[in-house]
């Protein structure tokens, strides 16, 4: 009897051993399953912002669209840009002008100085950034002077041509043209 009890015993801690190493193992499984559905959420949020992007540069080099989007279309919007790629703010400031904008720009304290940044933010009706080629510190520092003007900002994605165009689209700017209803 003492032998089946021992047997008995030695059978209940194996088996209480793999249970708890099951245990373990779903709870880290589990752990990657979240990881990865975060990551896979995050994706797709890039993916429908790229989407939106593609089908506004899309949109914006067909003729109906461009005779659609005439000069006037943001109506005199002074529209102050920091950062970005030197080589892209011409092709920016040619669409913003094209469309009707004032375009300024800052460089995010590269070479302008920052302090330049706060009478720009005064001049400008909207203010937008690329948040992947502008300094922390000068993104920090358009939004506070944003909020202190209570001017509007917009984050953009990327520095490219279609985070632009998708932003010139955005609902924040339409409220801002000039004769746009309130």
């Amino acid at each position: 009897m003492a032998k089946l009890v021992g047997d008995l015993e030695r059978r209940l801690a194996a088996e209480t051993e793999r249970r708890a190493a099951a245990a373990k193992r779903i709870d880290r499984l589990a752990e990657e399953l979240r990881h990865e559905q975060a990551r896979r959420d995050a994706a797709e949020q890039r993916e429908a912002g790229l989407r939106a992007e593609l089908e506004a540069v899309e949109a914006s080099l067909a003729p109906e669209a461009a005779a659609e989007a005439a000069p006037a279309s943001l109506g005199g919007l002074s529209l102050l840009y920091v950062g970005g790629r030197p080589s892209q703010l011409g092709h920016l400031r040619s669409l913003g002008e094209q469309l009707g904008a004032h375009f300024l720009h800052h460089d995010g304290g590269v070479e302008d100085r920052s302090g330049l940044l706060a009478g720009l933010v005064s001049r400008a009706d909207i203010v937008m950034f690329p948040v992947d080629c502008v300094s922390h510190e000068a993104a920090l520092m358009v939004k506070r002077l944003c909020r202190q003007a209570a001017k509007p900002f917009l984050p953009l994605r990327s520095a490219g041509l279609g985070s632009f165009v998708a932003a010139l689209g955005r609902a924040e700017i339409a409220g801002l043209r000039v004769g746009a209803p309130a």
